[in-house]
C-alpha cells in the first residue's frame, strides 16, 4: 500500500468520528504539513497533539495551534 492509499484510508475510516491522535516526535514541518492534510478541521471535538525536540517547528505550528515549552 502506498503512502497516498495509507493515507486516503486513514482519512475515510476517521471522517464520521472524533478522535484524538498523538503523535511522538515529528522531525520537521514538511512532516507536519502531510500529516495535518490527512484530518479536516470540522470542529467536532477533534484533535492532533504532537511532541518535537525542534522549538523552530513547535513556534511555528504553535502560534496558530498554541504549544506548550516543557524541560528536561
Amino acid at each position: 500500500m502506498s503512502e497516498d492509499e495509507l493515507g486516503d484510508k486513514l482519512h475515510k475510516s476517521l471522517f464520521s468520528r472524533r478522535y484524538l491522535i498523538v503523535l511522538d516526535e515529528i522531525w520537521s514541518i514538511e512532516s507536519w504539513d502531510r500529516v495535518k492534510t490527512l484530518f479536516t478541521n470540522r470542529n467536532d471535538g477533534s484533535a492532533i497533539m504532537f511532541t518535537t525536540r525542534l522549538s523552530n517547528l513547535a513556534s511555528q505550528v504553535g502560534g496558530y495551534y498554541g504549544s506548550l515549552d516543557m524541560s528536561f
